[in-house]
């Protein structure tokens, strides 16, 4: 069952309190990866890091449980599940976070929301992949409160909290908020891919590229007049 808790509380401690701390042998068969509804940490599958990992995996097996919901949908561990699978594996050590299926909005957030930061906290990702999973996440946060939903959300110091994982200042942080709650999807998707800097869409996004814009092209024709 969760703590006893009180609106102050930050909801990513909260969730992680509920996990079951028993650590169980499940069939690796009898998991699956969480199918996320708003955003999800990349992965590393494709990159140089991930043969070393199931090579580690390989020689030492799973020593940190994966954090499963109570049907076998892995939320925290998909990358040992599959090097575990990648090296045959037949069983995988799991702790059960007890979560009433099917989720609610505000669980599945809650889920997605503390994914990212942890991943945030724990992995080396580039600027704009760490743009890109905030962006997503104020998004979702913006669409749920519009539809009603009631989210649970931390707001003691966390623009802060949040520059210090995106490694950015506070004023920088609250580019990509704005960006990511009221910019357009192609703005968004831009930002995201990394093909437009926070700076400029952040000028785009109020007005002041297009003044910018305009006040040089007054200056060039100052100067050719």
């Amino acid at each position: 069952a969760r703590v006893p808790h009180t609106p102050a509380d930050d909801p990513l401690t909260l969730l992680a309190s509920a996990i079951d701390p028993a650590i169980e042998e499940w069939p690796v068969e009898r998991l699956s990866h969480y199918q996320a509804r708003w955003v999800w940490p990349p992965t590393f599958k494709n990159g140089p890091e991930w043969q070393p990992f199931v090579e580690d995996i390989r020689a030492t097996g799973i020593r940190e449980p994966l954090i499963v919901l109570p049907d076998g949908q892995v939320v925290d561990g998909g990358h040992r599940l599959d090097a575990g699978r990648d090296i045959a594996l037949e069983t995988a050590p799991v702790r059960v976070l007890p979560l009433k299926l099917p989720l609610s909005d505000s669980d599945r957030f809650a889920l997605e929301n503390w994914a990212v930061m942890d991943t945030l906290a724990r992995r080396q990702l580039n600027r704009h992949e760490t743009c890109g999973l905030i962006i997503d996440i104020e998004h979702a946060i913006a669409e749920l409160q519009k539809s009603g939903v009631t989210l649970p959300m931390y707001r003691r110091g966390r623009i802060m909290k949040l520059a210090e994982r995106l490694g950015m200042s506070a004023a920088h942080t609250k580019q990509v908020l704005a960006i990511a709650h009221r910019g357009s999807q192609e703005l968004r998707n831009r930002v995201k891919a990394g093909t437009l800097g926070v700076d400029t869409a952040y000028r785009i996004l109020t007005g002041s590229a297009v003044d910018l814009h305009a006040q040089r092209a007054r200056q060039r024709m100052r100067r050719h007049a």
